[in-house]
């Protein structure tokens, strides 16, 4: 009864142990990521220039102008007929 016991705790404590190291080798890789990325972008950052020059105001961007709204038609869906509906993507044009 003993030794079935002892399997039993040494087996759930493997799995946390199991659990907690995945865990930590996960938030590793993401934060090694994480840095090697902003590491990159710090790279391409140009440095300021030595002497000052006047700050110049940009100008927003001109809005384009809104597009026409489309009609929506309505549809009419048979269950008993139809059983998967397939939407398309609007950016896929």
């Amino acid at each position: 009864m003993f030794c079935l016991l002892s399997t039993f705790w040494q087996g759930l404590l493997s799995t946390f142990a199991l659990f907690a190291l995945s865990f930590a080798a996960v938030l590793f890789v993401r934060l090694a990521v994480y840095y090697i990325k902003n590491s990159k972008k710090a790279e391409t950052k140009p440095e300021p220039a030595a002497e000052s020059q006047p700050v110049q105001e940009e100008k927003p961007p001109e809005k384009k102008p809104a597009r026409p709204r489309r009609r929506v038609h309505t549809i009419e869906i048979r269950p008993d007929e139809i059983n998967r509906i397939y939407v398309a993507d609007r950016n896929a044009r």
